[in-house]
């Protein structure tokens, strides 16, 4: 699960479970793009890029590997870098993505879209402002009373 009080990054919490369910979206994402490098000819295409992604996915299985199961891949989960360090291997993969279609390649997969730090809509720090107004609002009001 995955929680938020309406501050962006200054009040988050994630669950051990949520960051796997995140890991495991990227490691989806990550083997359906060699499979499809793969499948479309690439390493004779354009050997170099299919060589660079192969140690980009050997970088993320090691990294994967490491956290996804067992008490001490539970625990690092529940902790912030963890999460980050996922998001930014979902962006480094989108990235990949974006360049394999770049070169020609078909990404066969629906990707998920790039996550982006926002609360109804706003900037952490508009929210935090807009609701840091409420409260003062509603402070206001109820001291009249």
């Amino acid at each position: 699960m995955y929680y938020t009080l309406g501050a962006g990054d200054l009040v988050e919490l994630r669950t051990p479970g949520y960051v796997l369910s995140e890991m495991q979206t990227v490691n989806t994402m990550v083997n359906n793009i060699y499979d499809d490098i793969a499948a479309q000819g690439f390493a004779t295409k354009d050997p170099a890029f299919a060589r660079a992604y192969q140690e980009y996915v050997k970088e993320w299985r090691a990294f994967y590997d490491e956290n996804k199961s067992g008490f001490g891949g539970w625990w690092a989960r529940g902790t912030t870098p963890i999460y980050n360090k996922t998001e930014e291997f979902k962006n480094r993969t989108l990235d990949w993505a974006q360049k394999f279609k770049t070169l020609g390649g078909k990404v066969q997969a629906i990707l998920p879209p790039r996550h982006t730090q926002t609360v109804l809509g706003l900037k952490p720090w508009q929210a935090l402002l807009a609701f840091g107004g409420a409260a003062a609002l509603v402070w206001y009001v109820t001291r009249k009373m």
